[in-house]
């Protein structure tokens, strides 16, 4: 097979009639030297040779002479007779080197597009906590991808109970099997390791992604080529970068209660421009913070700064003014993750396990009356600050007012619909308004006439966003879009626009690849998002996943970390390739739902 004979590197002695120039060998072991497993040869091969001969080779079998391939994978030596050893018998002499080589070649050529083991082990993440590797070995290589979501082992004599080796365990116990001599087909096998009994999630994941690069490597494609294939995707694109520049909340030790100020660099006309603007405003907000008054303390958990700001209007200040002392202050927007989740109040924990538990949450949750939101939680020694939703959509419409904002990302808990759609009512008055008054405003100016100064203020943005005529702001699901249900509800309701799609939502390859499919046909947004809730790893599987998807916007963490900057060096390798996908820039909402 000439795939065999070349990716498995072999050199050539000589030139071989009918076997051309593939670079193959053939080596001698004695019986009792290294090397893989035996195959006797059957009695019948014997022959018609002539009797000294036949002598010559039985005495050379007595002696243990083996045949073997020389640089088959590990693995295949394993699992496959790839040295040929015959009986000491005089009557069973050995066959010519080329026949060998040639059972042997069979056995290769037939292992070619399939898994020849799949191992685990722990790693570490970001943190210096566990994470999962798993690695993938195939005839053309191994193929490593890594997790860091859990279930953790609990095991408090370990790494304080994050432990993984569970995980590891199930790779061998509950994956290895059914996956080795598998054909590297994506959907059938992000199938079959979800089948009863099913892995961790961590372990589904991490198989999954690890056997999408193998599968990529054999179809001889690019890891996002490949990934746009499984999606059905001929014009796969560049993302934009959405860059984490500062952290709040449980993201870091501040007060802001938001998690993250994230900069969207949307007029870039180049991927190389928006790194370069992100990179800017990041190593210039350092200054701003200082002659703000807010001394640099710290570096949060998704790679923006922590500085010991309170106001999220603050915090989106220092950010633009860094913007405007570099010169691109029309160029970004701001986008706000207000993890609301991490500030509910009255509602269950989520901690109850088993079914009575479960209800009995539930119950709690429906009598809970109206939910509220302490904006305080994150202050060390504070009082709590309850707010109703009907004041965070009056604090949101503030915010818009001042600043040009892109996303809010999950700005209510998932069960208060009401504030959801009390929001979406108040922002398409608020739009509606703010272009009134730039209609009236436009025809002041062609009649020479003042305009009216004392007429209050509206939102600051009334274009609308990523060349989508449908969007004025994006409002990002996050926590409250886990799952394909999800989406179509918060669709019914149009309070949702914009999927933020992470690798565990999908819990596979397949998987995540179908939600994105799922969003984008509704009109929606994506964002390809690391995981925001755990300490991140160098794996940069995301971001090739924005590509071939063409998610249309990345949200890979900030730029203090080089676990968040080995995703954008992976796009930046994509995009100074020869046949680099084009870069999203404006239209990063309507390329990610063209067809």
């Amino acid at each position: 097979h000439p795939d065999t004979c070349r990716l498995a590197a072999w050199t050539c002695a000589g030139s071989t009639p009918g076997l051309g120039d593939h670079g193959l060998s053939i080596g001698r072991r004695g019986r009792h030297g290294k090397g893989g497993n035996r195959a006797v040869h059957d009695d019948a091969c014997a022959g018609d040779a002539p009797e000294p001969d036949r002598e010559r080779r039985g005495q050379r079998a007595a002696r243990g002479v083996s045949y073997h391939v020389l640089g088959a994978p590990s693995a295949l030596l394993r699992r496959h007779s790839t040295t040929l050893t015959h009986a000491t018998s005089p009557r069973c002499p050995p066959l010519s080197p080329f026949v060998q080589m040639s059972t042997s070649l069979q056995v290769l050529s037939a292992q070619v597009n399939s898994i020849l083991g799949v191992t685990a082990r722990e790693a570490l993440n970001a943190s210096g906590t566990p994470a999962l590797e798993v690695t993938v070995e195939t005839i053309q290589g191994t193929f490593s991808a890594m997790t860091t979501i859990g279930p953790y082992d609990n095991d408090t004599q370990r790494f304080g109970g994050k432990g993984l080796l569970k995980s590891v365990d199930s790779v061998e116990k509950l994956i290895s099997d059914k996956l080795v001599g598998r054909e590297l087909n994506q959907p059938s096998i992000d199938a079959l390791i979800q089948e009863e009994p099913t892995p961790p999630a961590n372990v589904v994941l991490a198989v999954s992604m690890a056997c999408c690069r193998a599968a990529a490597k054999h179809s001889d494609l690019e890891l996002h080529e490949y990934i746009a294939q499984l999606g059905n995707v001929s014009d796969p694109c560049i993302p934009v970068p959405v860059f984490s520049v500062i952290n709040g909340a449980d993201a870091a030790s501040s007060p802001l209660h938001l998690k993250s100020v994230t900069v969207t660099p949307v007029e870039a006309g180049t991927f190389e421009e928006a790194l370069e603007i992100g990179v800017n405003i990041q190593a210039g907000l350092v200054g701003t913070l200082e002659n703000s008054g807010h001394k640099y303390t710290n570096v949060g958990s998704t790679g923006g700064l922590a500085p010991p700001i309170e106001s999220g209007l603050e915090a989106m200040r220092v950010v633009m003014d860094a913007a405007k002392d570099i010169g691109c202050e029309a160029s970004v927007m701001l986008g706000l993750d207000m993890c609301s989740g991490k500030i509910v109040e009255g509602l269950g924990d989520g901690d109850a396990e088993g079914e009575e538990d479960a209800e009995a949450k539930e119950a709690k949750d429906e009598d809970a009356g109206e939910i509220t939101y302490d904006v305080a939680k994150w202050v060390k020694g504070g009082n709590r600050s309850l707010k109703t939703g009907e004041d965070l959509t009056e604090m949101y419409i503030e915010w818009l007012v001042k600043f040009s904002v892109l996303s809010l990302e999950d700005p209510f808990h998932q069960k208060d619909s009401p504030s959801f759609m009390q929001f979406k009512e108040r922002l398409d008055a608020e739009i509606a308004r703010a272009k009134e008054r730039e209609a009236k405003l436009a025809e002041a100016v062609e009649g020479d006439e003042p305009g009216d100064a004392d007429e209050e203020p509206t939102v600051r943005n009334t274009a609308t966003v990523g060349n989508d005529p449908a969007c004025f702001l994006q409002l990002v699901g996050s926590a409250t879009c886990s799952t394909e249900a999800e989406i179509d509800r918060y669709h019914e309701e149009q309070t949702v626009n914009t999927l933020l799609l992470t690798m565990a939502k999908g819990r596979t390859v397949s998987g995540a690849v179908s939600m994105i499919g799922k969003a984008q046909s509704l009109g929606w947004g994506v964002v390809a998002s690391i995981e925001t809730d755990s300490a991140e790893t160098p794996d940069d599987f995301i971001a090739h996943l924005a590509v071939g998807c063409k998610a249309g916007q990345l949200k890979a963490g900030g730029l203090r970390g080089g676990e968040f900057v080995s995703k954008y060096n992976a796009l930046l390798r994509i995009a100074q390739s020869e046949e680099a996908p084009p870069y999203a820039s404006r239209s990063f909402r309507s390329f990610s739902s063209s067809s």
